[in-house]
């Protein structure tokens, strides 16, 4: 008897792990086949989504297009009339905040909806302003046209102004340089101090101790007589001006800029001739070459010279 039980045993063992595969397949086949549905009606929402979106995405396209274009409109409208001005302005500003809404709102397609009703809502308002526009023009075009005589009169009234003001100009530039001082002769020297405070002319740089530059004023009665500065300026072979220091005080205004002076002088001309000598004291040694001296007075140069040291 054992032995035939030992024999009978096995094959329901087999059928029962038989049974539990099949239960088991039969299983993860209905998951996958729920799993593959799943996935089918997701890619189908995905698809509709993205379907959706792109369609609000070109009606917020073709919105703002719209709204950009009639904002050009009104603000080709702009009359002479403040107060119709001001309700074009009005209209513009909505439209604005309407083109904000559509990028803000990109994605909502209820929004997009509402805002493409009041934008046939603006549509049917600016074609109220035109009408009024076209209006008031034609009441208009006999004043326009009287305007253009006037303003054509005006202009050459203008025109005549505008000559006579230039000759003025040129006269008064004119008399402002001929009443500018002027030199009939101008030099300078080195000299070199002794011991005894006497100048001697010197053409050596190392014994050069001052600069004389001396000018004859000629006589211009069209200058007005009084206190009036004159400026030296020496330039070194270098292109250098010699001061004493950069600073304001020593800086003047010449040919319409700023520059520094080397030495200046006040003196009291009354419209005669007059000799003018400045002096400069060399402090620093100065190299040999040529130097330019130059003269102004009233921001213009008045005189120039120069001499050579070796």
């Amino acid at each position: 008897m054992e032995k035939e039980s030992a024999t009978t045993n096995p094959p329901k063992e087999k059928k029962s792990r038989d049974l539990i595969y099949i239960i088991i397949i039969i299983f993860l086949s209905a998951t996958c086949g729920l799993l593959g549905y799943f996935l089918s009606q997701q890619k189908t929402q995905i698809e509709i989504i993205t379907i959706e979106k792109e369609k609000v995405t070109t009606e917020k396209g073709a919105l703002q297009a719209d709204l950009y274009k009639m904002l050009d409109q009104y603000r080709g409208m702009k009359t002479n009339n403040a107060e119709l001005n001001a309700k074009l302005t009005e209209q513009e500003a909505k439209i604005k905040v309407m083109i904000a809404e559509a990028e803000k709102h990109k994605d909502d397609a209820y929004i997009i909806k509402k805002l493409k009703k009041e934008t046939e809502t603006l549509r049917v308002i600016m074609q109220g302003f035109v009408q009024t526009i076209d209006s008031l023009n034609t009441l208009n075009v006999t004043l326009r046209e009287e305007k253009k005589g006037v303003e054509k009169e005006l202009g050459h009234q203008k025109e005549k102004f505008t000559s006579l003001e230039k000759e003025k100009e040129n006269l008064a530039g004119q008399v402002k340089i001929g009443s500018r001082l002027k030199t009939k002769s101008i030099s300078a020297t080195p000299q070199k101090v002794k011991s005894n405070n006497e100048h001697r002319e010197t053409n050596r740089a190392k014994n050069t101790d001052v600069i004389k530059c001396c000018m004859m004023l000629d006589k211009n009665e069209i200058a007005k007589p009084g206190m009036k500065e004159i400026f030296m300026r020496v330039i070194t072979p270098e292109g250098k001006v010699i001061a004493d220091n950069n600073d304001e005080e020593h800086q003047f205004s010449f040919n319409g800029v700023k520059g520094l002076f080397s030495q200046k002088k006040e003196i009291d001309y009354q419209n005669e001739e007059m000799e003018v000598c400045i002096y400069l004291e060399i402090k620093n040694p100065i190299p040999a070459g040529e130097y330019i001296v130059e003269a102004y007075s009233d921001e213009a140069e008045i005189g120039r010279t120069s001499f050579k040291l070796k």
